[in-house]
């Protein structure tokens, strides 16, 4: 049987770290009225892993509405210009928007190598799905609002009970 000695031990004798998460404490909730916090997910580095990054970081994300906080590694974050293309599971579930993105594709006609022509339908996909956002904001909007909204009630939690909630991470 494992015990949580017998993970110790075998951690401290793979000589390998825990490092420190930023943004938050805590990596699951119960959900309930009486609120248990505790942080059940780790990284463990080598420390040849943290010679090669010395910046290496851990960060917590909000939960939206699952029980657990993702967590992520990675160097701090840097500005390196425009932000990257995002991509939600639930546009794939509206039609509308599907649809967008396929008259994108094939609208929008180019010659040149096939790695040139699948560069540029993509873009064109992109802006169709972009323009689409804009049009239907009101959707958006309530998702990230409603992320907002759990991250700050997360943030008021976390703040009031340190570290009475966090007897067990």
């Amino acid at each position: 049987m494992v015990t949580i000695r017998n993970f110790n031990s075998f951690v401290k004798g793979a000589e390998v770290l825990n490092i420190l998460m930023s943004c938050m404490s805590f990596t699951w909730t119960n959900l309930r009225e009486i609120a248990a916090w505790a942080r059940l997910d780790h990284f463990l580095f080598s420390l040849e892993i943290l010679n090669w990054f010395p910046k290496m970081v851990q960060r917590g994300f909000s939960r939206s509405v699952s029980n657990h906080n993702p967590i992520g590694i990675g160097e701090p974050k840097t500005d390196r210009g425009l932000n990257s293309f995002h991509f939600f599971n639930w546009w794939t579930e509206n039609k509308e928007l599907t649809t967008e993105a396929i008259r994108g594709w094939k609208g929008y006609l180019v010659r040149g190598s096939k790695s040139q022509i699948h560069k540029a339908k993509m873009k064109a996909s992109k802006m169709s799905i972009k323009k689409w956002l804009e049009l239907n904001k009101k959707q958006n909007l309530s998702l990230e609002q409603l992320g907002d909204y759990v991250a700050t009630l997360d943030k008021k939690v976390e703040s009031k009970c340190w570290p009475e909630c966090h007897k067990n991470t």
